[in-house]
């Protein structure tokens, strides 16, 4: 990250405690301020207090309140400036990525052909601007989509 400037700010979401702690880890290690959280609903509170990310790392199937419905609810707070929006989910069906797509995600990931380093990579490239809209499939989807 660029000296100077503020740290970019990520919300990941996701139930799976492990990757949770991972991904949070991961950034922290690359100068992300994160806020991690492991309940779709815990995600919509911090951000219906005002907090406003650069970036939301979102999973599709959690319990209660899904991705699909964190991601509804963002798009109906019209956050300013609208964060970038990843999934990272095991629901790989074109059908999952064109309704996330719809709700505006900039990139959605497999997280079973995901490597934590490059999924890192992506979201970071998204945020400083050079990250086009992605799917990536498996490792050379991903690649081929940064090229």
């Amino acid at each position: 990250m660029k000296k100077g400037k503020q740290p970019p700010k990520v919300v990941l979401v996701d139930d799976d405690e492990f990757l949770v702690d991972m991904y949070a880890h991961k950034f922290k290690e690359r100068g992300v301020d994160v806020a991690a959280f492991r309940k779709g609903e815990e995600a919509l509170a911090y951000l219906r207090q005002g907090n406003t990310p650069d970036l939301l790392v979102v999973d599709l199937v959690m319990p209660n309140v899904d991705g699909l419905t964190l991601l509804r609810a963002v798009q109906d707070m019209r956050l300013s400036p609208r964060p970038v929006i990843i999934i990272l989910s095991n629901q790989g069906q074109e059908e999952d990525i064109e309704k996330a797509r719809a709700l505006g995600a900039d990139g959605y990931l497999i997280k079973a052909n995901a490597v934590p380093s490059e999924v890192i990579e992506m979201c970071l490239n998204h945020l400083e601007g050079r990250g086009a809209s992605s799917v990536a499939q498996g490792h050379d989807a991903h690649l081929a989509a940064h090229r």
